[in-house]
């Protein structure tokens, strides 16, 4: 039994580890900024180098997160795209309560938008 014991453990400290080099080589090519515009939480994420490239914005649902979306974006930005991902109010780090019939203010892009503005000024990486 204290055998089986130690080999379960040894497997799990197996894939913990294997998931930690697949998560760090996730981002390896990448540029990923954590940023903040008007009080909204944004995650921008492009390949390294990159000079003009189309950009994609990354909403999660309801309970989700950016970090939840960081996914899409890293497999989004390796095919070459720039992604911004944002937490709406009340979700993730957004310090912004959620409120009733609030999804339209969240669903106004000019704060994201504002986001890719700044960053492409300063890092000329998108269109």
């Amino acid at each position: 039994m204290k055998r089986q014991r130690y080999f379960l453990l040894f497997v799990a400290l197996l894939l913990i580890v294997l998931s930690w080099l697949g998560a760090a080589s996730a981002r390896t090519g990448l540029v990923v900024r954590s940023l903040n515009r008007n009080g909204v939480p944004l995650l921008y994420v492009t390949p390294k180098n990159a000079q003009r490239v189309p950009g994609v914005l990354v909403a999660h649902g309801f309970a989700g997160s950016k970090q939840l979306m960081l996914g899409y974006a890293q497999v989004l930005a390796h095919a070459g795209y720039a992604v911004m991902s944002w937490d709406f109010a009340g979700h993730g780090a957004n310090p912004e309560p959620l409120e009733h019939f609030s999804l339209q203010n969240d669903l106004d892009l000019r704060v994201v938008g504002a986001g890719f503005t700044e960053i492409s000024a300063s890092h000329d990486s998108i269109q």
